[in-house]
């Protein structure tokens, strides 16, 4: 589409040299003059629920932790401009994130992703398959593991793929399934799926 790209994370900015404050600030204010030098730019910023919100209190760290969201603040309000940067978050804990930091004006949409249904799940592993196993039912598979995420089921292919050439044979619909429900030989035959 012609947009840059530039991410950064709580993470990324405090391990950056030594973790001190004053380097952390620097760090994620490089970021963002990064994302408004490349713009038109999109800002990923990841495991935003790792900048605390300001009304969790402990003895050690609330302070740290109190500075870093305050200035994300001032980054997220672009008090020196960021036209032509679109900042996007992602987060697992949204109950985490300091109310500040995703109200209307620095947040204005919120999406909750949930799990994949059992379709989308087929979709995934045909993805990650290629032109492997082109003729099982994947979503008959899938549909036997409710819960899992895109993640579980390339975790999953990976460990049957593994499985597979430690057999020295080509991957199976056994093996992707052992992969995904784990081993039921030892179940009782009503409970194996």
């Amino acid at each position: 589409a012609g947009i840059s790209f530039v991410s950064g994370s709580y993470a990324t900015w405090q391990r950056y040299k030594d973790g001190h404050l004053g380097t952390m600030l620097k760090a994620m204010n490089s970021t963002f003059l990064e994302a408004v030098e490349s713009a038109p730019c999109i800002l990923f910023i990841d495991e935003i629920d790792a900048f605390r919100t300001r009304t969790y209190r402990d003895d050690h760290g609330s302070s740290y932790s109190e500075k870093v969201t305050a200035a994300l603040l001032e980054q997220l309000d672009g008090v020196a401009g960021r036209e032509g940067v679109v900042v996007l978050a992602a987060c697992n804990h949204p109950d985490r994130v300091d109310p500040a930091v995703i109200r209307s004006g620095r947040f204005d949409q919120h999406i909750q992703i949930g799990l994949p249904t059992t379709s989308e799940l087929a979709t995934i592993l045909r993805q990650h398959l290629g032109k492997d196993l082109p003729d099982i039912d994947l979503t008959r598979l899938t549909s036997l593991v409710p819960g899992k995420t895109g993640a579980d089921c390339a975790a999953a292919l990976r460990m049957a793929r593994t499985a597979a050439r430690s057999a020295g044979r080509p991957l199976n619909e056994g093996d992707l399934r052992t992969a995904l429900l784990g081993d039921q030989n030892g179940f009782p035959a009503p409970l194996r799926r």
